[in-house]
Order: structure tokens, then C-alpha cells, then sequence
């Protein structure tokens, strides 16, 4: 499983920018979990209250982070969570874009992030702290059973 979300990793990282750039934002994302799905012994769904139009507006760059932000979230789920099913739902609320990400694994809670971002020593973590930075986000992480979840709010002001 390691080896495959690695790979999976290494090629969407190396194709974010044409793949992101022609289909969108939701649309990479989609195609990126239907991937892991095939690789892996995840169940996935997704589901999204945004339409792709409604985006049209949102700052190539700023997709460009959310995506990887999001990789990076998933590839810890299925690195770390040891989950067997895992829902992504998207919408628009209150002049923010909501990337909910839940999974039947191991969760974590923001106060445990928090330590296991302090005490890294490798990039993933950080990164993602770096680029919720840049985009005013926040990421909150709810330990729950049966299902945790990941959700990354972004300000977003859409016409």
C-alpha cells in the first residue's frame, strides 16, 4: 500500500498542473481517489454540492494548493488511518469552500496534529500547514467513531 500511494504521489504531483489546469480542481480530485481506489482496499465515494462552473473564479494557484493539500491529507489517511472506507464531500458555505474528508480508520484530533506537526521531521506536515497558511485556511481534525474526519475550509467569495 505504501509503495502504491507513493506512486500514485509521485505521478499526480508530476501532472497536477495539465491535468489540474484542463479538468478543475473537483474533477483532479475525483480522478485522483478513483485512482487510490483501484491501487488500494479502500472503498471511496465522493460527493459535491459545488458545480466546476461555480470555481470559475478561484484562483488557479489557489486550486493548485488546495489540491495538493488534500493529497497530502489523503495520502496520510490511507498511509496512517488504516481505514477501509473513506467519503470526500465538497460544497460552498458561508463564502467558504468546504473539503470534508471522512474514513472508518484511526483518527486524530487537532491537539494531536498539532504534536505530530511540532515533532516532524519530514516536509508532509509542514507543507500543509505552510499552504493553509497562504490560503487563510484552516484544517480541522475530528476524532470520532465510527467515522473521523479531515475538513479544510477556504475563504472563497464566488459570484
Amino acid at each position: 500500500l505504501d509503495k502504491a500511494i507513493d506512486g500514485i504521489r509521485t505521478t499526480c504531483l508530476d501532472l497536477i498542473p495539465s491535468f489540474l489546469m484542463q479538468y478543475g480542481l473537483l474533477k483532479s480530485l475525483e480522478d485522483y481517489l478513483g485512482h487510490a481506489q483501484q491501487i488500494g482496499d479502500v472503498q471511496v465515494e465522493v460527493e459535491s454540492q459545488i458545480q466546476e462552473e461555480a470555481l470559475a473564479s478561484f484562483p488557479k494557484q489557489d486550486q493548485l494548493n488546495t489540491y495538493r493539500i488534500c493529497l497530502e491529507i489523503l495520502n496520510n489517511i490511507f498511509k496512517h488511518a488504516q481505514c477501509s472506507a473513506l467519503k470526500m464531500a465538497t460544497y460552498l458555505k458561508d463564502n467558504s469552500i468546504t473539503i470534508m474528508m471522512s474514513h472508518n480508520g484511526q483518527g486524530v484530533s487537532n491537539e494531536e496534529m498539532d504534536t505530530y506537526t511540532d515533532n516532524s521531521k519530514g516536509l508532509g506536515l509542514k507543507s500543509l500547514k505552510a499552504r493553509a497558511l497562504i490560503l487563510n485556511a484552516t484544517i480541522t481534525y475530528t476524532k470520532e467513531i465510527p467515522f473521523s474526519s479531515i475538513t479544510l475550509t477556504i475563504p472563497y467569495h464566488h459570484e
